[in-house]
């Protein structure tokens, strides 16, 4: 087997949608001859949540190397307490750039040094964010002359939460310098979403277009839902509608929250016969925004805490209807949140509040179980609230999944992709014509 140095910030026991992509690459990897040696942090140094039962998930005899960090987020804490949250926000867009993580390089190049000296590297693969890890490959790549892959499981300075806030110009400058750097030095590139991210990255960066590619999106692995069920129904008098995940930045729900409150208020919806419930890490100020103060509200929206991933697909499998929220905005037609994939596999009806003419919602069309609002359309969001609601009262509210469009982004299939691509890049060994 050819092995990979597989660098992933995120890696288990951390927990989160960003660490799902590399558990599952590096759990079906060897299938396709390739062996990963993998670089990450110590969990124990940082912040992040954990989720212990995923190292369950890592393959035997996976050679792991784990080194220190400094976690900004510790000290971040400490300035938010103090009320400094505008140092921190100068911090973030004027010094810690590309992202507060790259204080782990000089801990991750030292442990790369003896990762080489130890093993025979084919080739280095990073995952990101954060985008400074990127920064490995390039070292990897000056000093000993391995090839690397730049996997964008979202973009940078074309990210839609980048483009939504009031990001000072020198700081974009820079982080776009070092991003053309390390994509032209670079021999391959995986993009996250379908169509979208792949043009807007050609359009900025034209000579990519000579380089080795494959768009692997997210996806969901069969072998987490074994034993789980797929038609489980909750037993509720309400209507039980479920979102796994964090709100953070722009990614506020206030129009679900004013589209509802219309429909209590034109009696079209019975507040106690629906309920809203939000598992993840989750702040109640921020989360109901504008709408804090509404009783009615706060008595349908229900604040779960951070879930195993097993717990949360349970979750998922008892629902009656699932919640995915993609906010309005510049690019946001190329946001595609990683939790769509494992949403689609339940076969349960999704309320997709999303831009329409986005990839989320080409997506969503094809699987055939989402009834999908503009999310900067109150109306549309009223209408798709209703819709599912008046279904639910008539107990029509079943969905006919198309399971083999679905099928397509099974994680071990995806995988093999990623493979191809190495193939590609360790047999030609240049960029194609």
């Amino acid at each position: 087997m050819k092995k990979i140095l597989f660098i992933a910030y995120y890696f288990p026991p951390m927990a989160g949608a960003g660490v799902q992509k590399s558990l599952k690459f590096v759990k079906y990897l060897r299938d396709y001859d390739y062996e990963p040696i993998v670089l990450t942090v110590n969990p124990r140094w940082t912040r992040w949540l954990k989720d212990y039962t995923l190292l369950t998930e890592l393959p035997a005899g996976l050679c792991i190397f784990r080194t220190p960090t400094l976690d900004w987020n510790w000290i971040f804490k400490l300035l938010w307490g103090l009320r400094l949250h505008r140092l921190v926000s100068w911090l973030q867009r004027h010094w810690l750039l590309p992202d507060p993580e790259k204080t782990w390089l000089p801990f991750a190049k030292k442990r790369l040094r003896e990762i080489v000296k130890e093993h025979d590297i084919a080739l280095t693969y990073i995952s990101g964010s954060p985008f400074s890890s990127f920064c490995l490959g390039k070292f990897a790549q000056d000093r000993y002359g391995i090839p690397y892959v730049l996997d964008f499981r979202d973009e940078w300075t074309n990210n839609p939460t980048r483009l939504a806030s009031d990001y000072p110009v020198a700081s974009l400058i820079r982080e776009t310098r070092l991003e053309e750097t390390l994509l032209k030095e670079c021999s391959g590139i995986v993009y996250t979403i379908p169509s979208y991210m792949r043009e807007n990255f050609e359009q900025k960066y034209p000579f990519i277009k000579q380089k080795f590619y494959r768009i692997i999106t997210n996806g969901y692995d069969e072998s987490d839902f074994a034993g789980l069920g797929v038609n489980d129904q909750s037993v509720t008098d309400h209507l039980r509608i479920v979102y796994t995940g964090t709100f953070y930045d722009h990614r506020n729900p206030d129009m679900i929250w004013k589209a509802l409150q219309s429909l209590y208020e034109t009696g079209v919806v019975n507040p106690s016969l629906i309920k809203f419930e939000l598992i993840g890490k989750n702040t109640q100020s921020f989360v109901l925004g504008h709408s804090a103060d509404s009783p009615l509200i706060r008595q349908t929206v229900e604040f779960k805490p951070n879930l195993s991933h097993q717990a949360a697909l349970r979750e998922l499998l008892s629902a009656d209807v699932l919640l995915l929220f993609i906010t309005p905005g510049k690019n946001a037609k190329a946001e595609l949140t990683g939790k769509i994939f494992e949403y689609m596999r339940t076969y349960k009806p999704i309320l997709a509040i999303i831009p329409p003419d986005g990839v989320a919602a080409d997506i969503l069309r094809q699987c055939r179980t989402a009834f999908i609002s503009d999310s900067d359309d109150v109306g549309s969001i009223k209408e798709g609230i209703s819709s599912l609601y008046s279904l639910w009262q008539e107990n029509k509210l079943h969905v006919t999944p198309d399971v083999e469009f679905i099928s397509k982004f099974n994680r071990k299939a995806l995988t093999g992709f990623l493979a191809d691509l190495f193939d590609e890049i360790l047999t030609i060994k240049k960029p194609r014509d």
